[in-house]
């Protein structure tokens, strides 16, 4: 309510003086939306000392490169890639983004309902130019999920909800119109 008032009073003013003096100086969903832990990542990543010894277990004895075996890389089950398959013709639609994933979200992570909200937010924006979106926060959102346990079928529902796809015709919305798994 207030932040509607003070930003009334800064549109309806006539004198650019009183408009100054008006402007709120209050955090607002926005400010506070984009704002993130700093230090949330650390401990998860790991090391380049640790990345480096992972890496010198795929040589062989001769120095040939031998990638790791498939069963080693995330995967996901079918039920968790199902959560965001939208096929309208056959009436496939995902279920909603509620309450339950917004609340294991920030059990387990440094999120809160108003980072969500900015995603989306941001992320529908249409004056926001592509290049000028913030697609890093967004991905180490996603990673922060990733790396302290946040359900698989919850990070499907997270994308779905920020993206807009349950919008109907919106262009920029990320879903599973195939039933490729997401992570292959």
């Amino acid at each position: 309510m207030l932040s509607r008032l003070s930003y009334r009073t800064v549109l309806c003013t006539k004198s650019p003086f009183i408009s100054v003096l008006s402007a709120r100086s209050f955090s607002t969903l926005d400010e506070k939306g984009a704002d993130r832990i700093e230090d949330r990542l650390a401990g998860l990543m790991k090391t380049d000392a640790e990345i480096d010894a992972e890496l010198k277990t795929h040589f062989d004895d001769e120095g040939s490169y031998k990638p790791p075996h498939m069963s080693s890389f995330p995967s996901m089950t079918r039920r968790d890639v199902m959560m965001n398959v939208r096929i309208p013709p056959l009436g496939i639609e995902p279920p909603p983004f509620g309450e339950d994933q917004i609340r294991e979200i920030t059990e387990k992570t440094t999120l809160t309902r108003e980072n969500i909200e900015w995603t989306r937010k941001h992320w529908l924006d249409q004056e926001i130019k592509p290049d000028q979106k913030e697609h890093a926060k967004l991905a180490y959102d996603m990673l922060e999920m990733y790396k302290k346990g946040v359900s698989y079928a919850t990070i499907n529902l997270w994308i779905d909800y920020y993206s807009g796809a349950d919008i109907p015709g919106n262009k920029d919305a990320i879903y599973n119109r195939s039933w490729a798994r997401i992570d292959s």
